[in-house]
C-alpha cells in the first residue's frame, strides 16, 4: 500500500511541476502530451518494463515513471521479492523528495513572477 501512496505522490509532483510551466508560458498542451507519453511509456503501463533490454531496461527502471506504476505493481503481484522492497520503495522516496524541492523552487519562482491586478 505504501508504495501506491509513494507512486500517487510523485505522480502528482510530476503533474504539479508540469502545469507549473503555465506561469511563464501560454500554452502547455505539447509539453502535457510529450511528459504524458515519456510517463506511459516508461511506466511500464504500455509495455512492462522487464521486456526493456539490458542497459535500456536498467535506466528506464530507475526513472521517476517507473517510481509511479512500475514499482507498486511488481510489488503487489510479487515480481519483486520482500527482500527488495526497500530499496524500491527508498527509490520511490528518492524521486518524491527530488520532486518536492523542485516543486517548492518553482512554486517559490512562480510566486515571484505573477502579478495580479483587479479586485
Amino acid at each position: 500500500m505504501l508504495a501506491f501512496v509513494l507512486g500517487y505522490m510523485v505522480n502528482f509532483l510530476i503533474n504539479f511541476l508540469m502545469n507549473s510551466i503555465a506561469f511563464w508560458t501560454l500554452e502547455i498542451h505539447a509539453i502535457q502530451m510529450s511528459i504524458r507519453w515519456a510517463s506511459d511509456l516508461l511506466s511500464g503501463q504500455i509495455v512492462p518494463l522487464a521486456l526493456f533490454p539490458g542497459v535500456l531496461g536498467a535506466i528506464v527502471r530507475n526513472t521517476p515513471f517507473a517510481a509511479i506504476y512500475s514499482t507498486p505493481l511488481q510489488i503487489y503481484i510479487g515480481e519483486l521479492p520482500p527482500s527488495a522492497w526497500s530499496g524500491a520503495l527508498g527509490t520511490q522516496c528518492l524521486w518524491l523528495i527530488v520532486f518536492a524541492l523542485l516543486a517548492t523552487f518553482v512554486w517559490r519562482s512562480a510566486e515571484r513572477h505573477v502579478v495580479v491586478q483587479g479586485g
